[in-house]
């Protein structure tokens, strides 16, 4: 829910290292409309919370917790499903990871 602590678990086995540098990117969608892109710094945001440092390989499990912040325009008293592509990078651009999917969001 918007403005409450949301917590996220990510696991799985890096078979290509994740390095300094690397960006988590979350991108929205509304049917196919891309309404929302965010990119966050893998290694400070992710990892580091959870207790990690880069460079990542192999098994990892991070447990981040954050906050999501709501915005004027957005909608009151509903649960909105969107699509959500959330990508690794490294730091030169190459993607190492792709997770597609819906989720919903729900507005107070």
């Amino acid at each position: 829910m918007f403005g409450q602590e949301t917590t996220v678990c990510i696991a799985g086995k890096a078979t290509v290292a994740i390095e300094n540098g690397a960006l988590n990117k979350i991108i929205r969608f509304y049917g196919k409309k891309q309404i929302y892109h965010y990119d966050v710094n893998f290694c400070e945001e992710i990892a580091a919370p959870s207790g990690f440092t880069c460079l990542v390989k192999d098994n990892f499990d991070f447990t981040p917790h954050f906050t999501i912040k709501p915005e004027p325009n957005d909608p009151k008293n509903t649960i909105e499903e969107n699509g959500i592509k959330i990508l690794i990078a490294n730091p030169v651009g190459k993607y190492l990871s792709c997770i597609e999917g819906n989720i919903k969001f729900s507005y107070p």
